[in-house]
């Protein structure tokens, strides 16, 4: 129970960090953006914390959601991002019924695990065997 708990509280912390960096604009600046704008950023918001605070998520909705909504920012190399796109495939995965689906998506996870180890070289934000 203590460890379900630390790592519920990590994970939202995490998450609430990230929103903050991968934000990073204020509120006040974001309001002069247009409306097509802040309604990506809030959905990006929306999406990390969705993925930070839980240890799994229980709806297939909310984790595809969080995946359409973090693939539009696969393009930039950001180790947090791609985490969290990793996660939502293998979260996916869990939910696909078909065994080819479940296969597929656990590859595209793999593949984005190797490419977030090529993107931290200091081996800060991801796990590397030795």
């Amino acid at each position: 129970m203590f460890r379900t708990f630390v790592t519920r509280m990590a994970a939202g912390a995490v998450g609430v960090q990230m929103c903050a960096a991968g934000v990073a604009v204020s509120d006040k600046q974001l309001s002069k953006k247009p409306d097509w704008y802040q309604k990506d950023v809030l959905a990006l918001e929306e999406s990390i914390k969705r993925l930070g605070r839980h240890g799994f998520n229980t709806s297939p909705l909310a984790v595809n959601e969080a995946h359409e909504t973090l693939k539009k920012y696969a393009h930039i190399s950001n180790v947090e991002v791609h985490w969290r796109i990793a996660r939502a495939l293998a979260e996916k995965s869990f939910f696909s019924k078909c065994p080819q689906e479940k296969l597929r998506l656990l590859h595209e996870v793999r593949n984005k695990y190797y490419q977030l180890m090529d993107l931290n070289n200091d081996g800060d934000a991801c796990m590397t065997t030795e």
